[in-house]
């Protein structure tokens, strides 16, 4: 006997003629007319006649002692068909409509599958198990709303058509094939207002129809899959021009299989969850139509590329509103010529590097640690101005100190220290040449609060490291842009090849760029939020805002901390939050000079939902000789680790047996060592952890 998932449809009306019977199936051939398959009693003697439009056909238990396979061919109506034990298989055939105007359910062990003609629903269906449509159309009536548990099997083999005038939402766990082996396109019709009307589980396209292999979703409707989108075959296309065309707004993940073909439907990003998105070498840039990322939640999701994804479609726009996508350098996000990239700040951009390919300027939408940071490259003095031949760049923001990158500040050319030069040790960016020859001009974004005080940007400049002999910072010029979008560009094109740009500027007091944050953590610790940080440098610093946000984008204060004014060495300061958040709590500090300039740090989350945070950490880092390096191992309270200092070169500089307290943490003095880089190394119950941190 066929098994397969149960499927539940329940719809309830007022009737208004005669009181509808229950008639039930013990027929011993197919024909579901016969009036002799029917009794009026569970396995009771036939001649009860056929259901009409009052009565509901039932199936059940007893029913499986006789035929197995019943057909309903042609024009029927119904108030309703419930399937209870009957463990065979329901052919809706012809081209007549079947009208439940009552309620259909369906057991566990038994399917639905139709070929043809038109299903109308005009009441609540709740599917549990299989609906198999090889052709036909099921029409989902303005009164009703569906709710798919189980799978529902698309074949629209001969121009099927799942339309829906209200909610169709399919429940976890289950799924939903688009299959077309026909010529005939297969059509999804919600009800046309651009909200949600079909939301969806898993959804698997496989149309593998030659010429026609493509599930078209109609004008201004959005189809929305909440788990895993499988891109197998053939290609998602949408009806409408423009905002009106037909949007896939995908919440889980997406994988696009070999067989998958271009498509033009709208592709939004949504929900709170994370997602991955991994597309077959051969179809990287199959999807043409334009891209939204909106994703929401607390924190908000995010959404991680597993493959390269290539976006070619001219006229193609990729929008980003809400989210963080993260890319490597192996897995890239990629733009050519003719698509645009919009939207991108502080709540979305790409962290991680990006890849733009073609002839025409464009600004990268990269951003790191809660900021976006775009960077611009153009032909010509022009924002965005052509070049003359094709190139590749691939970019990267960094909202780091440079210094440990192994870019030093401090290391300026001939030219930066006569002018009274200083270099940002807030970010830098990345800029690489893969491909072509032409030489870019540089436009560095900059803001405020991201850079670390800017006030008075007609003194900045664009500067770029020179390897590999002088290893200096050398001043490339700059040119201030101003609004929409405040950037400073190099005076012309430049070819450095090192690729690494920041900010500086020749006054210091207006613009102090580089000497705030050296580090910021925080952990859950005794039912409490522990948060430490340090600063390298401190002119006319008046306090410490430590600001706190359920969101990570609407912050308020919670505390203040009294900063030391003027300071040439390292810093370091702590603040604890006895009433954290319950869940994560995003947290970042305010720093307020005396004249009124501030500035940010970065942001960090810390979680109350986990007790403590496994692994070794280190801080201040960098760290000051005059001030004891912490250590700290939630997972080593009253333990004795074997610690041992190396330099950059590997000798040991420093060897000790020391005890962590009761808070995970132990002190180490670091007054001997010089200024350079240094890896700290723990050794415990043949666990080894390294990790490199710097003295300033």
């Amino acid at each position: 006997m066929r098994k397969l998932v149960h499927l539940t449809l329940f719809l309830f009306v007022t009737l208004t003629t005669a009181k509808a019977a229950d008639k039930y199936w013990v027929g011993n051939n197919d024909n579901f007319q016969q009036n002799g398959n029917w009794s009026l009693t569970p396995g009771g003697p036939g001649g009860a006649g056929s259901p009409g439009a009052n009565d509901v056909a039932v199936f059940d238990i007893a029913s499986n002692g006789f035929s197995s396979l019943v057909t309903i061919n042609g024009g029927q109506t119904f108030q309703g068909i419930r399937i209870a034990g009957f463990e065979g298989i329901i052919v809706l055939t012809g081209n007549g409509n079947k009208n439940l105007t009552g309620f259909l359910s369906t057991g566990l062990l038994s399917s639905i599958v139709m070929s043809s003609g038109i299903m109308q629903v005009q009441g609540t269906l709740n599917v549990s198990g299989d609906i198999n449509m090889t052709g036909g159309i099921i029409q989902l009536g303005n009164s009703s709303t569906t709710t798919l548990n189980g799978s529902l099997i698309v074949d629209f083999d001969n121009g099927a058509i799942l339309q829906a005038n209200t909610p169709v939402v399919g429940q976890t766990g289950s799924t939903v094939i688009f299959n077309n082996e026909r010529a005939t396109p297969a059509l999804v019709i919600g009800n046309g207002s651009g909200t949600t009307g079909i939301n969806l589980y898993n959804v698997t396209i496989n149309n593998i129809a030659p010429g026609s292999d493509e599930t078209l979703i109609s004008f201004s409707d959005v189809m929305q899959v909440r788990g895993t989108l499988t891109l197998q075959n053939g290609r998602v296309n949408g009806l409408g021009v423009g905002s009106t065309v037909g949007k896939i707004r995908a919440i889980g993940n997406i994988v696009a299989g070999a067989g998958f073909l271009p498509s033009n439907a709208q592709l939004e990003f949504a929900g709170n969850t994370n997602q991955t998105v991994t597309f077959n070498a051969a179809v990287q840039g199959t999807w043409n139509g334009n891209i939204l990322f909106n994703k929401s939640g607390n924190p908000i999701g995010t959404v991680t590329l597993n493959s390269p994804v290539l976006f070619d479609q001219l006229g193609q726009t990729v929008t980003f509103t809400s989210g963080v996508v993260n890319t490597t350098q192996t897995n890239l996000m990629i733009f050519t010529d003719g698509v645009t990239a919009i939207g991108q700040s502080n709540s979305s951009y790409v962290d991680g590097p990006v890849q733009k390919s073609g002839i025409s300027g464009f600004t990268f939408p990269v951003g790191d640690a809660g900021f976006w940071g775009g960077i611009s490259i153009s032909g010509g003095t022009a924002f965005e101005s052509p070049f003359a031949s094709s190139v590749t760049h691939v970019a990267q923001y960094f909202r780091v100190n440079p210094d440990l990158a192994g870019y030093p500040h401090t290391s300026l050319s001939p030219f930066a220290i006569a002018n009274n030069f200083k270099v940002s040790e807030c970010e830098y960016w990345n800029m690489q040449r893969t491909a072509g020859t032409a030489d870019p001009v540089i436009w560095l974004s900059f803001d405020n609060a991201r850079s670390c005080g800017i006030t008075a940007p007609n003194n900045l400049a664009v500067m770029a490291w020179i390897p590999p002999l002088t290893s200096y910072w050398e001043a490339t010029g700059g040119v201030f842009t101003g609004s929409p979008v405040n950037f400073r560009r190099s005076i012309g094109p430049v070819n450095f090849i090192s690729g690494i740009y920041t900010l500086g500027t020749n006054n210091p007091i207006a613009n102090p760029l580089p000497v705030r944050w050296l580090s910021f953590t925080g952990r859950y610790f005794n039912a409490a939020v522990e948060l430490n940080w340090s600063t390298s440098l401190e002119q006319n610093n008046d306090m410490f805002t430590v600001e706190r946000s359920s969101d990570g984008i609407n912050y308020s204060a919670i505390g203040t901390v009294k900063g030391k004014g003027n300071a040439s060495t390292t810093s370091v300061y702590n603040f604890v939050d006895p009433r954290p958040l319950s869940g994560t709590g995003h947290y970042r500090i305010k720093q307020t000079d005396r004249d009124g300039k501030i500035s940010y740090s970065d942001v960090i989350r810390v979680s109350s939902s986990s007790p403590s945070v496994r692994g070794l950490r280190l801080f201040p880092n960098p760290a000051a000789g005059n001030i004891p390096l912490t250590l700290e191992n939630s997972s080593w309270t009253n333990k004795k680790v074997n610690v041992t200092i190396f330099n950059a070169v590997g000798g040991i500089v420093y060897q000790d047996q020391v005890t962590f307290g009761a808070d995970g943490r132990s002190k180490v003095n670091i007054s001997s060592l010089q200024k350079g880089s240094y890896f700290v190394s723990t050794y415990l119950n043949g666990e080894k952890q390294t990790m490199p941190f710097l003295v300033q």
